[in-house]
């Protein structure tokens, strides 16, 4: 599915109907499609580079606890913090797919005009959510510098805090581009 097709052809129909804010919204599509097209090719080379190091971290705590039988007391703290990474990484993907839970049914019994309103309140919502979790989560991760793991000395629990900033800011521009889309597709056409 290229969004960016799609979008500038319903500008042109959009245009041709009257409605004035259909190139704002088609020229903002435009600069958010390249950026959301890099955020998620990373996104998802990190999800699967994080999937291998836990899958790696954990049969090697499996070979040392049964095999060596002494096991490596760091292993499950880094498999643990290397989760919320994946989740975090995971989230901006998840989103631009729709996998993320959400409650339908008004929207779905809804048309045109009432559906495009709810579903950018919902988008909305998200991005106010994201915004606080990009500032509490940097807050956080600040006041958490000099704390360290206790099973992993070197690693300060900064770089593990870090997810929730960075995912929420992943989130932002995919959040905005589906709430313009949403508006460009459905605000004078029903659903």
């Amino acid at each position: 599915m290229n969004t960016l097709t799609e979008a500038n052809r319903d500008i042109s129909k959009s245009a041709a109907g009257g409605m004035a804010l259909a190139p704002a919204v088609g020229s903002l599509i435009r600069i958010l499609n390249p950026v959301n097209t890099v955020i998620l090719k990373v996104c998802r080379i990190g999800m699967v580079g994080t999937l291998f190091w836990i899958f790696l971290i954990v049969c090697l705590n499996v070979f040392f606890r049964y095999v060596l039988n002494n096991a490596l007391v760091w292993a499950e703290e880094i498999a643990k913090f290397s989760m919320v990474w994946l989740c975090f990484l995971g989230s901006p993907v998840v989103l631009h797919a729709g996998g993320h839970v959400a409650i339908e049914t008004l929207p779905d019994r809804c048309s045109g005009h009432k559906k495009s309103l709810l579903i950018v309140l919902g988008q909305i919502i998200l991005l106010s959510i994201m915004g606080l979790l990009l500032v509490k989560g940097i807050e956080l991760s600040l006041n958490a510098l000099p704390q360290h793991s206790t099973a992993v000395p070197w690693l300060s629990i900064f770089w593990v805090y870090l997810a929730m900033p960075l995912g929420s800011l992943l989130m932002i521009p995919v959040s905005m581009q589906m709430g313009l889309e949403c508006i460009l597709k459905n605000w004078e056409e029903s659903c």
